[in-house]
């Protein structure tokens, strides 16, 4: 496969600042040029709107310079033959188009399935990256991950694709490994997106792989430092490996990280204090260390902490569960559904299960 072309990169600029081609400080609501100049600022492009942008540009270029490899999928059935008669010319086929490769395909599918949402409720759930996508330029290690990802997701309908999946994978850690030993590329936002997306990797595969994926993406959150939660991004993504060490943690009885928890409380405070999601993840991290305390206790553990210590805290935590239940209810609408066979009762946001 030749070499993908550099892309051009989009300008994100506001309106006014684009159509006189001047320098745009992108401050938020308005930019400083069109209050130095009182214009009224027209906004800035959506993130999306870059992000498609960008990519579909960059598979026409690549599919009109590049020859026609093993790696692209056929198009036949998109082309359909025109039925002739004896009395009728035949009529030429249509235009084929580029043909996407599994690289974009992985990409895309990974883009609709975990970015723009759907009506599983599991979906969207990654629906920053495009912010992540769009604030560097170029980001083969993201773009390697999000393809894995894709083509795994899609090897459950279509096995074929599974040994391209593993390959893609594979090419994903280099980048990684690559960029983690790079001190400019290790605190990027984009090195650590794509270490989260490759944990659903790791996710299908088995559940010992995904604890050491999560306590690899921990470690590389504790090398960022505090200095990391300047955006809202950023934030966000330590919410999710913050949630998945916690979900980690309980599951293999073990007690939440104290750097974790450093982090945490430092990124408690660029945080909306009343978000129910984020007073959700420091109840479970509380959870986690709970459990693996009572449960080396029990085990005959030397530990200060008494019983009636783990009992306070317990009550605590329930307190706080059903805090965070009201004020989530308010923010984030939902259900509790039961199913008929008395199985425990679940959450659906949205009515949707």
């Amino acid at each position: 496969m030749s070499p993908s072309p550099p892309r051009a990169r989009a300008s994100r600029s506001c309106g006014n600042c684009r159509a006189v081609k001047r320098r745009c400080d992108k401050q938020s609501p308005q930019c400083g040029q069109c209050i130095r100049t009182k214009e009224t600022c027209q906004g800035y492009r959506d993130e999306w709107d870059l992000v498609f942008r960008d990519q579909t540009s960059h598979t026409i270029k690549r599919s009109k310079k590049s020859p026609r490899g093993n790696d692209t999928i056929s198009t036949e059935l998109t082309t359909t033959p025109t039925t002739t008669h004896s009395h009728s010319p035949r009529s030429p086929p249509p235009a084929r188009g580029p043909d996407p490769n599994l690289d974009d395909i992985g990409v895309n599918y990974f883009l609709q399935d975990f970015v723009a949402g759907g009506r599983v409720p599991t979906r969207g759930y990654l629906n920053y990256i495009p912010n992540v996508y769009s604030s560097d330029s170029e980001h083969p290690t993201l773009i390697a991950s999000m393809a894995a990802v894709g083509l795994v997701a899609l090897a459950t309908r279509q096995p074929e694709l599974a040994a391209h999946a593993r390959a893609k994978y594979s090419e994903a850690i280099r980048h990684v490994n690559n960029a983690i030993a790079s001190p400019t590329e290790s605190v990027k936002d984009s090195t650590l997106m794509s270490v989260i997306s490759l944990g659903v990797f790791e996710h299908v595969s088995n559940f010992e792989s995904w604890v050491r994926h999560v306590k690899g993406a921990a470690s590389l959150v504790i090398a960022r430092g505090k200095s990391q939660f300047s955006s809202r991004v950023s934030i966000l993504m330590f919410n999710q490996v913050r949630a998945d060490m916690c979900a980690a943690c309980i599951q293999s009885i073990q007690p939440f990280p104290d750097d974790m928890r450093e982090l945490q409380d430092e990124a408690t405070k660029y945080t909306e204090p009343t978000d129910a999601f984020w007073i959700l993840g420091i109840l479970s991290s509380r959870c986690a260390t709970l459990f693996a305390r009572v449960v080396a206790k029990n085990k005959g553990a030397a530990l200060t902490i008494s019983w009636s210590d783990f009992l306070e805290e317990s009550i605590a935590l329930q307190a706080g569960f059903k805090t965070a239940a009201a004020i989530l209810a308010v923010q984030q609408p939902y259900t509790s559904i039961q199913e008929p066979k008395g199985s425990s009762a679940f959450i659906s946001f949205r009515g949707e299960v």
